[in-house]
């Protein structure tokens, strides 16, 4: 026998109003005998209550802060940088670019950057831009070049993945001026109403279905149930493009997560000092590479020995460098990317929506399909059905392109890290090394009154290389190295 609209059980399953901040793939309502009944959830909809696309705005607002940050710092010290040439071709070069102004062996800082942020360099610009990159590259090259041949670019489609991410996935959730935890709530308001109307729609049919095989079936209890199962379907297709937001979403949001790693490693590379890159064991580097001088090695064979190290780094540094470029180069080939993935993104969930909004065909072609004997509606339905699965595949397809070339990614840019680390390592003990040698030449001799570790304690204060970087007060701090 069917159920009276206003059965106990109906006004708990109409009253079910949920505010979860995750939503599980299946969720556990009171029946009406008190017992719990399951609810599958819409796989779309759990995935997305899991990162929110707010989740992904903040993350990259905090990606692009930060390289703000960054990008400052580095400016800041590289403000007064002037490199001089002798290359012929970067000469001539400059002169097309200063015109008459001179000077034409000097490249500053200023020019690099006037010329790096231009967008349609012409071929003498370029010239310029790789001459100094070129040039800090070198051992004792600073470092901070690097990462701002790279950094520029970032900033760039950080910004323009951003805008995307307001403009296209958060168009609906975002008002002006609010906070981002009211961003949350309206995101959460949105997912948990697709949940109570998703739970409402598997209660509707099965209401239906206990109606229509009960033994005193009512056609305008039918009616009535059919009734509000359209108004429930017209609202989840409104509602469901949030699934699709979600996926996009959450690409972007892992690879946010990925680049603050990679500033993470940037301010350590440009704020660390010559004893954090070693882990504080600075003295005992230097006790080694002076191994022998207070037992009888003369000075002068310790200073050769000394040179020779050097000569080895620079001919290994140069392998390293053709390295780095080439890195550099795979990370310019991206950069366009991203960008290309969310003008893709945006069609496709325009072409989602389109997919969701043939799900009232869909539900209409259900129950006419199997009636019909016009071969003509049977073809036109069956290519409504193949066009919306189509729309989906390519969607699918759109983010595994995605994950992968966020894989890509994240692969040239852990090769690009593990290249300025060793070049900033290697740069550092070519300097100590330059030190050394000039303390040690200005010794006649190595007297057997001189105690090597006190020496080394000396030098390593006087050349301030007892000094550590603290992250968590950002401050420069000296370490003790003893009496």
């Amino acid at each position: 026998m069917g159920k009276g609209i206003d059965t106990e059980q109906e006004r708990r399953q109409i009253e079910y109003r949920p505010h979860l901040r995750y939503i599980p793939p299946v969720v556990y309502i009171e029946g009406e005998s008190g017992e719990e009944v399951a609810y599958e959830v819409p796989s779309e909809l759990s995935l997305a209550s899991e990162v929110l696309v707010t989740d992904t705005w903040l993350e990259l607002q905090d990606v692009k802060e930060r390289l703000d940050g960054l990008i400052q710092e580095c400016e800041d010290k590289l403000s007064g940088d002037v490199i001089t040439t002798t290359d012929v071709r970067v000469i001539q070069a400059l002169q097309s670019y200063k015109g008459p102004a001179g000077p034409y062996d000097q490249i500053t800082f200023a020019d690099y950057k006037k010329l790096k942020l231009k967008p349609n360099r012409t071929s003498y610009e370029s010239v310029i831009v790789d001459a100094y990159e070129r040039h800090h590259n070198e051992l004792g090259g600073k470092l901070e070049v690097a990462i701002l041949s790279v950094a520029y670019d970032l900033l760039d489609d950080v910004g323009d993945t951003l805008e995307f991410v307001v403009s296209s996935l958060m168009k609906d959730i975002l008002a002006p001026n609010e906070s981002p935890e009211a961003v949350r709530e309206t995101e959460l308001d949105k997912l948990n109403e697709w949940l109570r109307l998703d739970v409402r729609r598997q209660q509707l049919i099965q209401e239906y279905r206990d109606e229509a095989t009960g033994s005193n079936a009512s056609e305008k209890r039918l009616q009535r149930i059919s009734k509000e199962y359209r108004e429930v379907e017209t609202r989840l297709q409104e509602l469901s493009i949030y699934g699709p937001r979600g996926k996009i979403g959450r690409k972007i949001y892992d690879r946010a997560k990925k680049l603050n790693q990679v500033l993470d490693k940037w301010e350590w590379l440009t704020r660390s000092t010559a004893a954090d890159l070693f882990d504080g064991y600075i003295v005992c580097m230097i006790r080694g590479l002076l191994a022998g001088i207070d037992t009888g090695f003369e000075i002068d064979g310790t200073i050769r020995r000394l040179k020779a190290i050097q000569a080895i780094l620079e001919c290994v540094h140069g392998d390293h460098k053709r390295t780095l470029s080439d890195v550099k180069g795979k990370l310019e080939n991206l950069k366009k990317l991203p960008q290309r993935f969310t003008a893709r993104a945006a069609e496709a969930t325009l072409a989602i929506m389109k997919a969701r909004a043939t799900d009232a065909i869909r539900y209409w072609l259900q129950k006419t399909h199997a009636d019909s004997e016009c071969p003509a509606f049977l073809e036109l339905g069956q290519k409504l059905i193949d066009a919306a699965r189509a729309l989906d595949i390519k969607f699918e397809l759109l983010i595994d392109d995605e994950e992968r070339m966020n894989r890509l990614e994240a692969s040239h840019y852990d090769e690009f890290n593990a290249e300025l680390l060793n070049k900033r390592k290697t740069s550092e003990v070519f300097r100590l090394l330059d030190e050394l040698i000039r303390a040690l030449e200005m010794i006649d001799e190595w007297g057997e009154q001189e105690n090597l570790d006190e020496w080394i304690r000396k030098f390593v204060r006087d050349n301030h290389l007892d000094l550590r970087y603290n992250p968590e007060t950002g401050m420069v701090e000296r370490m003790n190295l003893g009496p």
